[in-house]
């Protein structure tokens, strides 16, 4: 489910619905651009080279040694071969390339959206929560933030996003579905909304929005107070603010509903750190690629809690996020 790589294509990121280099037919495996001075934009010289790191990438690692019956060196000397104007283009041709393996789970990040998936910054925007459909590849809309114009709606988790501005957003993507919903302080953005056979047109004013992985509160209930943990991606904050929310909950709570409903992936590394802040001993995740070799994470017998679990998922929960269940599964943690 996860894998380490060395520079150009550098840190993974497990993929959850975004993410670069590798995956099909087995636990999605990514990895995620980084800009250096030989691939950046802003480069005086159109460089080739990410072009040639994820393709040997995809040569050394990829499960499926067939490529999905393409003829991989010649599909290397074709992009190679080819000339770029801007390092833009040859970004998307390295996404072009991976299309050729058929494989949704495999993608590629250019600098600028690894950076995004790292850290979730404050932004500008209207508070709406997106994630792309796996079997459909609609835009579905999995919740609004609070305090913000979209929550202010009656725009409901599960509805689809149709258009923005007017242009339809089949196609586009949860990357730039994102890019087009922010923009400057006080612009507006006019959105379709589709639920069930009724379509709905918002126009909503752009925000100061502030972008949280982890919210958490108590929930009363006759059973007793539930320590309800939403986590919306892996990014790099949502390990301390995890242990904050299991910390702040522990000892006023007889249980914990942590909510994947619409997580949209994030960072491999936290990823297994956050199962350790559940997992008291096992194994969290293994990596078997396609020579036999196992890597695995094991728990480091440091959990905040022993206390029931409910993991909550959906539609619009990206599929790797899934397999980070498997563990409980296999403990005794009760699910």
């Amino acid at each position: 489910m996860w894998i380490k790589s060395q520079p150009l294509v550098k840190t993974i990121a497990i993929a959850f619905s975004t993410a670069i280099v590798i995956g099909a037919n087995a636990p999605a495996i990514y990895t995620a651009a980084q800009p250096t001075s030989a691939n950046t934009a802003e480069s005086s010289t159109v460089s080739t080279a990410v072009l040639d790191e994820v393709w040997q990438l995809v040569d050394r690692s990829y499960i499926d040694p067939a490529f999905n019956g393409q003829d991989w060196d010649a599909v290397r000397q074709d992009y190679l071969n080819r000339t770029y104007a801007s390092q833009e283009e040859v970004y998307d041709a390295a996404q072009e390339m991976l299309g050729l393996l058929g494989d949704s789970l495999t993608r590629f990040l250019d600098p600028q959206e690894f950076s995004n998936i790292q850290v979730e910054p404050d932004s500008v925007g209207i508070g709406l929560l997106v994630a792309e459909d796996e079997e459909t590849q609609e835009i579905v809309i999995v919740g609004t933030l609070e305090d913000t114009p979209a929550f202010e709606t009656d725009i409901l988790p599960e509805d689809i996003l149709l258009t923005i501005d007017g242009e339809t957003v089949q196609g586009m993507g949860t990357t730039e579905v994102v890019t087009r919903l922010r923009g400057p302080v006080g612009t507006s953005v006019t959105l379709t909304v589709q639920r069930e056979q009724n379509e709905q047109t918002y126009t909503l004013t752009r925000v100061p929005v502030e972008l949280v992985s982890v919210r958490h509160r108590l929930e009363e209930t006759p059973a007793g107070n539930i320590g309800y943990i939403r986590l919306t991606r892996f990014d790099a904050r949502a390990t301390e603010n995890m242990q904050q929310a299991i910390q702040d909950l522990e000892q006023q709570s007889i249980g914990y509903i942590l909510d994947l409903r619409g997580n949209m992936g994030g960072l491999l590394q936290v990823g297994i750190n956050i199962a350790d802040l559940w997992l008291q001993e096992g194994t969290i995740v293994s990596l078997v690629d396609r020579t036999g070799v196992v890597e695995q994470s094991q728990a480091s017998q440091t959990a905040l809690t022993t206390k029931p679990l409910v993991v909550l998922v959906d539609g619009a929960t990206a599929a790797p996020v899934r397999f980070w269940l498997l563990p409980y599964r296999k403990t005794n943690v009760p699910l």
